[in-house]
């Protein structure tokens, strides 16, 4: 877990160097893993708004990546002074997700993205991994519920 911190706290500290003057939101990392009979291994990663922060962007709906990384494609067209780019904070989301599923040894090889949606306040990937859950993988990680995707 303190490995987790650090890797978060590096990902975060880097995009400080390369963004605007403007202090970060402070984003809270959650892995929702869920197991199921046929070996399927689904997850949904959320970046949250820490309490108290106001959302910068609503809603943009779902869109889906079909691989491992960010969606191809370019900026969305972000305001300069109107919140963080939701390009740049994708992108620091699958970071943190690759970070996370290599400490947790979750998606051992690799994952595509079946879904991403930002809201006012939280950013989620919804995701499966590329192989077959084994005995251990059920063991350490067991049939967890995923949140409700709207």
């Amino acid at each position: 877990m303190p490995r987790l911190l650090l890797c978060s706290l590096t990902v975060f500290l880097t995009a400080c160097a390369n963004g605007p003057d403007r202090e970060p939101p402070h984003m809270e990392h959650k892995l929702h893993t869920s197991i199921y009979d046929n070996g399927s291994k689904l997850f949904v990663f959320q970046m949250l708004r820490a309490s108290g922060q106001d959302g910068a962007r609503e809603g943009a709906g779902p869109r889906g990546g079909g691989h491992g990384g960010p969606p191809p494609g370019g900026s969305r067209g972000g305001k300069p002074g109107k919140g963080p780019d939701p390009d740049k904070l994708l992108k620091q989301a699958h970071e943190a997700l690759a970070l996370t599923l290599a400490e947790t040894g979750y998606c051992r090889e690799g994952y595509m993205t079946l879904e991403e949606k930002t809201d006012r306040g939280q950013l989620a990937i919804r995701g499966e991994c590329t192989e077959t859950a084994t005995e251990a993988d059920r063991e350490e990680f067991g049939k967890g519920k995923l949140p409700q995707w709207y």
